[in-house]
């Protein structure tokens, strides 16, 4: 076979590997809503799925909540009630601005600006606005979003109601 053939070969099955390795990696987010790669393609993370899960205190960041309960079409007087209620309680919310399971949750409580007015958001990738991945690297966040209240981390999106139940507001 020409040096030539073999060339084109070669770079023909290194595009396929590389296009399958995208769209595997796409399809894994979509399926179980755990990105593969970070934007710096350094590690893991996750984030919460459509699936009932146990949403208990988790020590793995493989762990996913359940997004249930009535988190969407709540009013605005609730959610403004449950974060201030919340940030009394030290709650915290570690989030990413790329995380798409983190956008899902500041929409629960009528957008980002509810969680940082009341103190609760903490971005912990580098690229995003007032990011303090230090605070992030110190309270071992290991996916996002992830919750900690009380001490105890629930990772994933959190329901309205289930943020209720486990910080008592």
């Amino acid at each position: 076979m020409e040096t030539k053939t073999k060339f084109f070969i070669t770079l023909g099955i290194g595009i396929l590997l590389i296009a399958g390795f995208f769209f595997a990696t796409q399809s894994i987010t979509k399926f179980t809503g755990h990105a593969v790669l970070t934007d710096d393609n350094s590690s893991l993370n996750s984030s919460s799925s459509d699936s009932e899960s146990d949403s208990g205190p988790v020590s793995s960041g493989f762990l996913t909540g359940s997004i249930t309960g009535s988190a969407v079409g709540s009013n605005s007087n609730n959610q403004n009630s449950l974060a201030k209620c919340l940030s009394e309680k030290g709650a915290k919310m570690y989030g990413a601005y790329w995380c798409p399971h983190c956008q899902d949750q500041e929409i629960m409580f009528g957008g980002l600006k509810v969680l940082q007015d009341n103190n609760l958001y903490v971005e912990c990738d580098a690229n995003g606005d007032n990011a303090n991945p230090t605070a992030c690297s110190q309270a071992g966040i290991e996916g996002y979003p992830t919750w900690v209240i009380g001490g105890k981390k629930y990772a994933g999106a959190q329901s309205l109601d289930k943020l209720k139940q486990l910080s008592g507001c």
